[in-house]
């Protein structure tokens, strides 16, 4: 049985292919978008921290993101391997360990992303109804929107966009009530 942040993970999963299939973002292009999306992740840590007070916690927040930047860096370079078979062809072990970490922590980067854009909006409201802002509302919205982004990056430099084809419908056969009852 899978847990619910896999069902989710594989759900997004999908959305991001619909939207590379529809907007015709495949093979290398994919990693252009994945870069833009980790460089703007880079960017709002930049934009929230200075040199002066950089916390232990906000370089390992950085670090996360480094296994999403180099797949996408190296991606726009043509160095990715597309497929790994690992009988047939040698495997770069750096490029399947940072994908295989890339898949563990990008669900959680979403959903973290999303509670902390929730909490912005929940503070807006907040604003309206009682006049006073929380002064961290601005922080909790970069922060949100980069780990949005860096979630974004991570879907998009997936090794196999997940193919999204609706499967044929079932053929259905009515079967009047009377015959259902009484056989």
């Amino acid at each position: 049985m899978r847990s619910p942040i896999r069902k989710l993970d594989e759900k997004v999963a999908h959305v991001v292919s619909a939207i590379a299939k529809k907007t015709g973002i495949d093979n290398r292009k994919r990693y252009f978008v994945s870069a833009g999306l980790f460089i703007s992740y880079a960017a709002s840590f930049l934009i929230t921290n200075t040199w002066e007070n950089i916390a232990p916690s906000n370089i390992l927040r950085l670090g996360l993101g480094a296994p999403a930047g180099g797949i996408s860096f190296k991606g726009m370079l043509g160095m990715v391997k597309e497929t790994v078979v690992f009988g047939e062809e040698s495997v770069d072990f750096t490029e399947y360990n940072f994908r295989r970490f890339n898949n563990f922590i990008r669900p959680y980067a979403l959903i973290a992303g999303a509670g902390l854009v929730g909490k912005f909006v929940y503070d807006i409201f907040g604003y309206f109804s009682s006049g006073s802002l929380n002064p961290q509302s601005c922080f909790y919205l970069q922060q949100g929107a980069g780990l949005l982004a860096l979630s974004a990056s991570m879907y998009f430099s997936e090794e196999k966009l997940l193919l999204v084809e609706k499967a044929p419908a079932k053929a259905t056969v009515k079967v009047p009530l009377e015959s259902r009852i009484n056989p």
